[in-house]
């Protein structure tokens, strides 16, 4: 039995205006190429950023994120689109996030999927301090925030409360959690101890409700 090798062209046509239809209504796309997810940067640098986009489907595209990073104002009607961002020398440690956001005619305003950098000091802080005595007394459910901050060799003073060179730890578990922000929430009657940098420790007194 032999079969054909060939698509009958009755067949053709209606295959080729569906893909044509699709590609149509298919939503342009933005996407940051550069920086990639996660780099790191130091206060003070400047920062190159890549934004790749559908061909001829932006009427403009710009770039957004937190403060206190000044965002550039510039509205790009066509590529290439490369932006600079002065990243200031004063910030916080930390991560921050930033998107590309175009303005097309037929689909509104597309926003790219969100991308991480993270700021940081290239040296280490000479000494650290919180902002909480040493022992602190919670109810089950509560919350509060420890503030870190280092001195520097320079004598510069920052917070890196939300620095990734900053550890937490809560031992033993079960009684406070500590995450990568600071926060301490009491999960169960019971003591504990929540360390920063295995430097500085603090006494979490924790009682039922």
């Amino acid at each position: 039995m032999r079969f054909a090798n060939t698509i009958p062209p009755s067949l053709v046509r209606p295959a080729l205006i569906a893909i044509a239809s699709a590609s149509l209504l298919a939503d342009p796309v933005l996407r940051i190429n550069s920086p990639a997810n996660g780099a790191v940067f130091q206060p003070g640098q400047t920062m190159q950023v890549k934004v790749s986009a559908t061909a001829g489907a932006f009427l403009g595209v710009v770039l957004a994120g937190p403060d206190p990073i000044p965002w550039p104002e510039t509205i790009l009607t066509h590529p290439p689109y490369e932006f600079f961002v002065a990243i200031p020398s004063s910030i916080k440690p930390g991560i921050y996030w930033m998107r590309a956001v175009g303005s097309t005619t037929e689909h509104g305003h597309i926003r790219s999927e969100i991308l991480n950098i993270d700021v940081e000091r290239p040296d280490l802080p000479a000494s650290i301090s919180i902002d909480l005595p040493r022992t602190v007394r919670f109810s089950v459910g509560e919350s509060d925030v420890m503030r870190v901050f280092g001195k520097f060799s320079d004598g510069t003073q920052v917070e890196l409360t939300r620095s990734t060179k900053t550890r937490y730890k809560a031992t033993p578990e079960g009684v406070v959690s500590v995450n990568k922000d600071g926060v301490i929430t009491a999960i169960s009657p019971g003591e504990a101890q929540v360390s920063v940098d295995d430097k500085i420790f603090v006494k979490a007194i924790v009682r039922a409700k």
